[in-house]
């Protein structure tokens, strides 16, 4: 009898511990940092490319799991989440939707790309600290494409992952004080503050968040090429020269623009010319978009002068100028050089009608390469042949001629900066 006593306390005793166990054990997990592993980019559209980039991400949730440091969201729950904040991926870090995460208690979000470089892909995983918009800490390596390479190649870079981030009594990330080199001991460790595409060799390797950084493994010396493509399909470009072994950091927030012929402008247009220096406080002029042209418009002032109009590069703005000035005397409105000087576009309203000279540039570097938008149509210059005329270009002959002044013909805005 006692013996049997004995036992049914021991088993109802167990039986309550294991029952306290669980009850600590789920009280504990609540209070851990709650981490969400989202879908991982990829360079490439293909179905290996996005399947692949499915397996790393889900990877990666099994070793964040294992590291038993989180409670972990399940991946539907957070898709679900996303989906019905209408949070994309690629803006997890705007403020905004920092904001609507922080409602949800979510303390960090891990995420990265999936990037194929020839044979092999080149892994990124960051993870984003929601309590301040910022990625605090990011990791790469370079493996093969295989099964059984992303496997063990994930499994290698997530325990370092995993090891370089310490967590202290606030739950706050700290990145560990040393960078991984690659195998070969050669790396770069790119960092922005802007976010956007970044390309090595002229090849895309990474797509960055704002504040966010990304390592390239390096197999040898030499001199590469880095560009940040940004949202607004501006860039920034520098050339890196390594010789010796280690970690070489190129900061992009220290970088300035580049703009070149072709490319984008500060206001959203495209730049048709380059002048090489900034003497007379500009070296490029940019063209406004195709969306901006005016049409059936007259140059004005018909048999009327309008004094000192050149015909070269740089004159248009001063054309632009005398040509208001003089349309004001006359009491006309809605001319070309009018419509020009007034548009404001792009966070700019320092626009002006081209010269002759400046027009001709915009055929031959834009039109006749395709760019721009132009259509084959007649467009004015600011340049003045008489009282009555006045200089324009046929963008699909390419014929040059001036017509009277009271012609309806196309009108393309453009900037000096």
């Amino acid at each position: 009898m006692n013996k049997f006593s004995s036992s049914g306390f021991m088993k109802k005793s167990l039986l309550v511990f294991v029952g306290l166990l669980a009850i600590s054990g789920g009280l504990f997990a609540q209070d851990l940092p709650r981490l969400a592993v989202v879908e991982f980019s990829t360079n490439v559209n293909t179905e290996k490319a996005r399947a692949d980039a499915v397996t790393v991400r889900n990877l990666v949730e099994s070793q964040m799991v294992g590291t038993r440091q989180y409670q972990i969201i399940t991946r539907n729950e957070i898709d679900q989440l996303l989906a019905n904040q209408r949070i994309q991926v690629s803006e997890i870090s705007s403020t905004e939707n920092i904001q609507r995460l922080q409602l949800q208690n979510i303390s960090y979000i891990v995420t990265g790309s999936v990037d194929a470089m020839g044979d092999d892909y080149a892994i990124t995983v960051r993870v984003l600290d929601v309590s301040n918009g910022r990625f605090s800490h990011s990791d790469s390596d370079l493996m093969g494409s295989s099964s059984r390479d992303l496997f063990n190649g994930i499994g290698a870079l997530m325990a370092r992952f995993a090891t370089a981030m310490a967590t202290d009594e606030r739950g706050a990330i700290v990145q560990a004080d040393t960078l991984r080199p690659s195998p070969s001991g050669i790396s770069i460790q790119v960092s922005t503050d802007t976010g956007g595409d970044l390309y090595f060799q002229g090849e895309r390797v990474a797509t960055l968040w704002d504040n966010d950084s990304h390592t390239i493994p390096i197999e040898r010396p030499g001199t590469y090429s880095l560009r940040l493509v940004l949202v607004n399909q501006l860039e920034k470009t520098t050339s890196v020269t390594i010789t010796t072994r280690g970690v070489t950091r190129v900061d992009f927030a220290t970088i300035n623009i580049s703009y070149r012929v072709g490319g984008p402008g500060p206001a959203g247009g495209i730049i048709f010319y380059d002048k090489g220096n900034d003497a007379d406080g500009w070296r490029f002029l940019e063209a406004a978009p195709a969306s901006t042209e005016f049409s059936s418009i007259q140059w004005g002032a018909y048999n009327r002068d309008v004094a000192g109009t050149a015909l070269g590069i740089g004159t248009g703005r001063r054309n632009t100028e005398l040509i208001v000035t003089r349309l004001g005397e006359l009491g006309e409105t809605g001319r070309a050089a009018q419509l020009c000087a007034g548009l404001n576009f792009g966070g700019f309203s320092d626009w002006f009608l081209p010269s002759r000279d400046e027009l001709n540039l915009m055929y031959t570097n834009l039109r006749q390469r395709g760019l721009g938008g132009f259509g084959s149509d007649w467009y004015w210059s600011s340049s003045q042949s008489s009282a009555s005329g006045a200089w324009y270009r046929h963008f699909g002959y390419g014929s040059q001629d001036y017509l009277n002044k009271n012609t309806t013909l196309t009108v393309r805005a453009v900037r000096a900066f």
